[in-house]
């Protein structure tokens, strides 16, 4: 997902080439109506039966099993609550309602059923470089698909590299998709930090004397953007697990009114360097928040992260700017210790690895902190539902805004 424009290009030259003359397949499993044959229609069946056979069967991330990486830590118990993945009908792979699969399941290679680390060491090293550094891998056209998927920490990215797409690709905001999951309803390994895999991979290489192949800007890229990566196909369909919202969701329902630089056409040619500016700006200083952004953040949440944690989805987004967050009870001011500064010991506890970076991350999990432990109210406060009464509605806005002012106090 997270990948430069030539990156992508490169793949889809791949796709073309490896399937010609059969249309390329869209991410969410689908031909644009124009391109669709009947024997593409057929295929389409088939391969959607056959993807549902193996709907129960995650492809987890295994490291004990590999000699070479079972002494690293990958962190699989500690990922971060919410994972966001962007997609559109062009995007590599499938991704819709239902699946998320990988270039590689879709074409049925070899390795698409076997995790990373039990494939044979030189095959694995090609297949994370192949993924991670796209740029530095000759003839990559050449090369079969990886079995990768990727998402990320930060919703902010996951917004911004939707107006990327819409910029680029030529698509329209209802078409372009971020695909909420809560990692806490996934098996231990389905998920893995790329910052780790990365940093694994680079002793690995680093051993073996191929250190010129890592690229510094490839180490802080990943480092900045939170990115985690799946493999195989992720069925995120049943158990409330995940949720699926549209640009336009967020377009219509006040995403510009809350933050009107995401709205600047100019920003939308690029997303990684457009994200890192917008965080320089964004966290530069400190900044108040008003009663009507606390609002305008209730209503996106609810109306867009549909039964997902209100509460929980109305902080990410808050989180993109830098807010000034309420004196912990203690006396703690997590501001500066937290938030920015090298040394995050003094916050009382271990802070997680996924929470140092990128910073709306770290000021997202501030902010959680100061709310434990959440007041005591029914579960529905929390969620989202199509069922409730004016009374009951107003009853959970009111707990939803004064849980919002103990960390966003309003100035």
């Amino acid at each position: 997902m997270f990948i430069t424009h030539a990156r992508q290009c490169r793949r889809h030259t791949f796709l073309r080439r490896s399937m010609s003359p059969v249309p390329l397949p869209t991410q969410c499993g689908r031909y644009k109506p124009e391109h669709k044959s009947k024997s593409t229609q057929r295929w389409n069946v088939y391969r959607d039966n056959t993807l549902d056979n193996r709907l129960e069967e995650p492809l987890l991330f295994n490291p004990a099993s590999s000699p070479l990486f079972r002494s690293f830590d990958f962190h699989l118990d500690d990922i971060p609550r919410y994972l966001f993945r962007t997609f559109d009908w062009k995007s590599f792979g499938r991704s819709d309602e239902d699946i998320i699969s990988s270039p590689a399941t879709e074409l049925g290679t070899a390795y698409c059923k076997s995790d990373i680390f039990s494939l044979d060491t030189d095959l694995a090293m090609s297949i994370v470089d192949r993924h991670m550094n796209p740029w530095g891998v000759k003839d990559y056209e050449n090369h079969p698909p990886d079995n990768f998927m990727s998402w990320t920490s930060s919703l902010l990215y996951a917004v911004q590299y939707a107006l990327y797409r819409r910029h680029h690709f030529g698509c329209v905001s209802e078409e372009i998709k971020i695909c909420v999951v809560d990692t806490h309803k996934f098996p231990r390994g389905q998920f893995i930090h790329a910052k780790c895999l990365l940093q694994a991979y680079y002793q690995v290489v680093k051993r073996i004397d191929m250190r010129h192949s890592i690229s510094p800007r490839l180490l802080c890229y990943i480092y900045q953007n939170g990115e985690y990566i799946s493999q195989g196909l992720v069925n995120h369909r049943a158990g409330g697990k995940s949720c699926l919202l549209s640009l336009a969701d967020l377009e219509r329902t006040g995403l510009y009114f809350l933050y009107p630089e995401l709205a600047i056409p100019e920003q939308h040619s690029k997303w990684a360097i457009t994200t890192a500016n917008l965080r320089k700006v964004w966290t530069a200083t400190h900044v108040p928040t008003s009663s009507s952004e606390l609002e305008a953040a209730i209503l996106l949440a609810r109306s867009c992260f549909v039964d997902f944690d209100v509460l929980d989805m109305a902080i990410i987004i808050l989180s993109f700017k830098r807010r000034k967050l309420a004196q912990l009870p203690s006396g703690e001011n997590p501001h500066d210790p937290f938030l920015y500064y090298q040394d995050l010991q003094g916050f009382g506890k271990d802070v997680p690895e996924w929470g140092r970076k990128p910073q709306e991350v770290r000021q997202y999990l501030a902010a959680l902190h100061i709310l434990q432990p959440v007041s005591q109210t029914p579960r529905q406060a929390l969620e989202g539902t199509s069922s409730e009464t004016g009374s009951t509605m107003a009853e959970r806005h009111k707990w939803l805004i004064q849980e919002l002012l103990r960390c966003f106090p309003v100035h």
